[in-house]
């Protein structure tokens, strides 16, 4: 029944395949193709559609290979062998041992061992069994020991593992012959602690950098040296979203600098460009901080506010305090617009001493 149901279906597979082979050659014609353009439309439809029709050859060869070595028709079965797909080196080696093929089973059997360097238990074990069958007992007691060094914590009702239990009982050891896992008294070598990082956490030093500003004055981390600054890359004026985030950071800078600390905002448009976000400010002034131009993302990687693998650059803002040190980031694909909240928890993390410190927040 579970045959006829799938060859069902791989009729019908391949009746859609051609059908849609022939959809693919009608349009192309209707589109007034060349013949190696229409010849290509039909040979690409039907290409996608082979995967599936594969897969159910392959699993019907399978059944179809089981049922003629239940029957004992080895001659039907090496046959259907042939036309079968992934099925694993251990599986093939049993089989190949029920079709007579001794040196094929054998060969399979070691290769499974010996495709991952840190000789995995369950390939040993069809490797031993493998062994056992073909009357090579000491090669696959050897084998079996390999298996139990690994066992400690395997299921021995698992087929793969039932199937050694006449090995085990030659060897005399017990129906559980698994062994228990040694734990090691050390587990080696120490490095000195200083390697590993500071005793105490402590935020990371923000990197440099030297901008130019609207008026092309340079402009520079250095400058806030002594006193915390909050630098909040954008993405350019034509970024609705980093307008407004500038909007929201803009009324509250009076706020902020009453706090002592100072806000700049960077840019990814050149300095000639960067009127066109003053221009956008709410009260029609301008922003009341200083904005520099990062064209080239040089801030923006520096700070890892910056997709590689998309090669675009991330919105970020950055608390960083006197020393040079950041005390609280947020980097993402949306600009952080809760300046009221960022201005009390900015004072929190300040009162922290930087080494040492205790708690921080961060996004």
């Amino acid at each position: 029944a579970k045959l006829a149901a799938l060859e069902a279906r791989l009729k019908k597979a391949r009746e859609e395949r051609a059908a849609a082979g022939e959809a693919a050659e009608s349009k192309a014609i209707e589109e007034k193709k060349t013949e190696e353009q229409i010849a290509k439309a039909m040979s690409d439809t039907m290409r996608k559609l082979r995967p599936p029709i594969d897969a159910m050859e392959g699993a019907l060869a399978e059944f179809r290979l089981y049922r003629a070595l239940a029957d004992g028709k080895l001659d039907e079965a090496k046959a259907q062998m042939a036309k079968t797909r992934d099925i694993s080196s251990e599986r093939q080696a049993r089989l190949w041992l029920q079709l007579g093929d001794k040196e094929k089973a054998e060969k399979l059997a070691r290769e499974a061992t010996e495709k991952d360097a840190r000789q995995q238990v369950q390939p040993l074990a069809n490797l031993a069994w493998v062994l056992w069958q073909l009357g090579k007992k000491d090669e696959a007691k050897k084998t079996f020991e390999k298996v139990r060094a690994l066992s400690a914590q395997i299921d021995l009702d698992v087929p793969a593992f039932a199937r050694l239990e006449p090995i085990a009982r030659e060897l005399g050891v017990s129906a559980n012959w698994r062994v228990a896992t040694k734990l090691a008294v050390d587990v080696g070598e120490h490095p000195p602690l200083k390697s590993l990082g500071p005793f105490r956490w402590h935020p990371y030093a923000a990197p440099e950098w030297s901008l130019p500003d609207g008026e092309s004055k340079q402009r520079s981390l250095a400058d806030y040296k002594g006193k915390p600054v909050l630098v909040v890359f954008y993405l350019g004026s034509g970024c609705s979203h980093c307008i407004e985030q500038l909007n929201v950071f803009g009324p509250l800078t009076k706020e902020f600098g009453g706090a002592g600390i100072s806000i700049v905002a960077v840019s990814t448009d050149n300095a000639a460009d960067l009127k066109r976000t003053f221009a956008q400010a709410k009260d029609g002034t301008g922003f009341p901080f200083p904005i520099v131009a990062d064209p080239e993302f040089a801030a923006f990687k520096a700070y890892r506010a910056f997709d590689d693998f998309e090669h675009i650059p991330l919105h970020g803002t950055f608390l960083i305090d006197g020393a040079g040190h950041v005390r609280w980031q947020d980097i993402s694909y949306q600009p952080f617009r809760d300046a009221k909240w960022l201005l009390g928890e900015s004072q929190r993390l300040l009162s922290i001493p930087a080494v040492g410190a205790k708690a921080t927040a961060s996004h």
